[in-house]
């Protein structure tokens, strides 16, 4: 089977900075063998079925990801599924404040 590589870029501008992300599908990345008997004939059989999976990547580092889908339609579910979820992180990660340090809060306090 030919593996098939999909690729979507979000670049998402806030009030605190700009944060990049990427959603990769790839189709038939790996197989899965799958065992059974036929009930009617009763003749074992053995089955290669293909894996697909969709990561997603905020500012290139791994951030979710979902592996072993078996078809088409799960595959589309989870990259909606997955490309909502992620355009709102991005959008929460562009705009939240940054975290300040003990040093930080300490500073504030007037301690040096």
């Amino acid at each position: 089977m030919k593996q098939s590589i999909f690729k979507q870029s979000f670049l998402t501008k806030g009030k605190v900075k700009t944060v990049s992300g990427e959603l990769v599908v790839t189709m038939n990345y790996t197989t899965k063998t799958i065992n059974g008997t036929n009930h009617l004939t009763h003749d074992d059989f053995t089955k290669q079925v293909p894996q697909h999976k969709i990561e997603a990547f905020v500012d290139g580092k791994l951030w979710d990801k979902q592996l072993d889908l078996d078809s088409e339609i799960m595959v589309e579910n989870e990259s909606k599924r997955m490309k909502a979820h992620l355009e709102n992180h991005l959008e929460t990660i562009a705009n939240s404040e940054p975290v300040k340090s003990f040093i930080e809060k300490m500073q504030e306090l007037g301690f040096n």
